[in-house]
């Protein structure tokens, strides 16, 4: 039960099935909402913040997930924003490019991995949108771990 959880913990981390952000806002305010009154506490500010990965803030933007349509995903957005919803969102090292000769690359000219931050997807958004405020991208020198959460289950497993 979500509400019992957020009573027990005082220290700000929630967990949600629910697959689209707009759901989680949903399910979460209104917990959250129940477990104030029920012990009196209230929310910082008013605000969520949520910790996602690049991919995950590039399915966010992606208007496929608001029935292929840009208005839906930002009216959306601007719906979160305006409950005090923001992100914070860390970057990524680039998996497996292919080249022209069909192997793998996935380096840049230093011979580093590529970092994803997600800069290029948010430079994409509308400009009449002021829906990117609600993102902080971690720079590469703000966060970068150049191991995916596929090894680390691998290396569970051994």
């Amino acid at each position: 039960d979500t509400n019992s959880l957020i009573q027990k913990l005082d220290w700000g981390i929630l967990l949600t099935t629910s697959p689209m952000f707009a759901e989680k806002v949903e399910v979460l305010l209104q917990d959250c909402r129940i477990s104030s009154s029920a012990t009196g506490s209230h929310l910082q500010n008013g605000t969520f913040t949520f910790v996602i990965g690049t991919d995950t803030f590039i399915r966010i933007i992606n208007p496929k997930y608001y029935n292929n349509s840009m208005e839906h995903m930002l009216k959306a957005l601007q719906d979160m924003q305006n409950r005090g919803i923001t992100f914070v969102v860390g970057g990524r090292v680039q998996q497996n490019v292919p080249t022209d000769n069909g192997e793998n690359d996935n380096t840049n000219a230093s011979n580093l991995p590529l970092f994803l931050g997600g800069q290029r997807e948010l430079d994409s958004l509308s400009h009449e949108s002021n829906v990117k405020q609600m993102f902080t991208l971690l720079t590469e020198d703000d966060f970068r771990v150049d191991i995916s959460s596929s090894e680390i289950r691998k290396k569970g497993k051994k």
